[in-house]
């Protein structure tokens, strides 16, 4: 049920589906309902993709425009009206929405013509892990992602009678979802305890597919060998989310449970929603779920081979609390080739991960991490993680874990390692801790950086 299907109804009939008894089913409904529309639209040639994208994304504008109070005022301040928006590639007459404008302005993004139950508070804690909060429309949102993921899962063979074990940042340590045949299991408890009790839960379930953070699977993984134990299901694939899936650690999981391999890119904002497939690991955008721009520093569409821009994206699901052309603060490379599965789906080559994934040296250049997370792991001896923390230029102090067979020795190898990687410019702190905190959803933070980075 979208802005103006809500309008139709009386007021108590808006406010009864957010109801906790009946959320339930708002839930469902809302689930099924968009799991037939993808697997109808799945098949659009690009022709009705476009169509649909302008019409969802009008919708939209229209909504933004009648009822939420600071697109009326950025259409007013600009001379645009809806009605100015005639095709997709008018919506770059919209200004970039950008996360500090989502700070400024919370409450005047929020919907006029929904009832104060409809609104679900969310927040993303970032790499810099200070929370952006906004809204989502209760029951819904969780409806339609769910219906994306099925739709996601079945390329791999998934049918609705597998079970699935998730992998997630939970608070308990397990938790039963009877109707989706799944048990999640909490990245916060990662203990060698934990990560027993897990292998056996894993073998009892018999679970066919996994999904988890890339850092959750690679503790459960390192477990598994380091105690000679063993994952006695055959298992059709593993997806991972929530963070950047390193290339090593694709292959290092398809080694070890001899399976394919998915990754799926999109963030708790749920603007974007991309996955790699069986014939490839390019990006592919679900267009059902939101418009994307990819967008270089001078805010022009990228188009040659390689070449890396923002990811800018536009909700097709949300008249709650609009994103319309909202800058992630992700990277991607481009790519003009086509995927051999056919799909007419936009793809990126590669998702790059956030722009905050660089350090700062003392002379204020900006210093890629790509890749430093591998040579630390691979080369790198009893340390069972490590974590960069930034806030002041040219220095980086380095949270690491020991492990039983920990020495001096490998304290010196960790030196050497970020010394060769990042060059001579940085003061180095390191600071033993007994484990690293993860987000408040779960997630492993590679680096903190809390250090603003441009790219003007």
């Amino acid at each position: 049920m979208n802005a103006y299907e809500l309008d139709r109804h009386p007021s108590f009939l808006k406010s009864m589906q957010y109801k906790p008894l009946i959320s339930s089913v708002t839930f469902l409904n809302t689930f099924f309902s968009w799991y037939k529309f993808l697997q109808k639209s799945n098949k659009f040639s690009q022709k009705q993709i476009a169509t649909y994208q302008l019409e969802r994304i009008q919708s939209i504008i229209r909504q933004g425009y009648n009822h939420v109070p600071y697109y009326k005022e950025l259409f007013d301040k600009n001379k645009l009206k809806p009605s100015s928006i005639q095709s997709l590639s008018d919506i770059k007459k919209i200004p970039l929405l950008t996360k500090n404008d989502i700070k400024k302005n919370i409450m005047q993004i929020k919907a006029r013509n929904y009832p104060a139950n409809a609104f679900q508070n969310r927040s993303t804690g970032g790499t810099t892990g200070i929370p952006l909060y906004f809204y989502l429309e209760k029951s819904h949102w969780l409806g339609i992602h769910f219906a994306f993921n099925r739709i996601y899962m079945q390329q791999a063979g998934y049918q609705w009678s597998d079970k699935i074990i998730s992998i997630a940042g939970i608070n308990q340590q397990a938790k039963k979802h009877p109707f989706f045949k799944t048990i999640e299991l909490s990245s916060f408890h990662t203990t060698s305890k934990d990560l027993d009790h897990y292998i056996q839960l894993i073998n009892r379930f018999k679970p066919k597919f996994i999904t988890s953070f890339p850092s959750a699977l690679l503790l459960l993984t390192n477990h598994l060998l380091q105690t000679n134990k063993q994952i006695n299901t055959h298992l059709k694939a593993i997806f991972c989310h929530g963070e950047t899936l390193e290339e090593w650690q694709r292959e290092y999981f398809k080694n070890t449970y001899n399976c394919n391999v998915f990754d799926q890119y999109g963030h708790r904002e749920q603007c974007v929603f991309a996955t790699t497939c069986t014939k490839s690991n390019t990006y592919h955008f679900f267009p059902q779920y939101g418009f994307i721009e990819i967008l270089n520093k001078s805010e022009k569409p990228v188009t040659r081979e390689g070449e890396v821009g923002e990811i800018i994206a536009s909700s097709l699901t949300n008249y709650i609390f609009p994103f319309i052309r909202y800058k992630t603060d992700d990277l991607a490379q481009y790519t003009t080739k086509k995927c051999s599965c056919e799909s007419t789906y936009p793809i990126v080559k590669k998702i790059l991960g956030r722009t905050q994934e660089y350090l700062i040296n003392k002379n204020n250049e900006k210093i890629p991490i790509t890749g430093l997370y591998h040579l630390l792991s691979a080369q790198v001896q009893n340390i069972k993680e490590c974590q960069l923390y930034q806030d002041t230029t040219g220095e980086l102090i380095i949270h690491y874990v020991k492990d039983a067979l920990f020495t001096e020795k490998n304290l010196k190898q960790l030196q050497r390692m970020l010394l060769e990687k990042l060059g001579k410019d940085f003061t180095l702190v390191f600071q033993s801790k007994e484990l690293i905190r993860r987000t408040k959803h779960g997630k492993y933070q590679f680096i903190i950086q809390k250090i603003p980075i441009t790219f003007t």
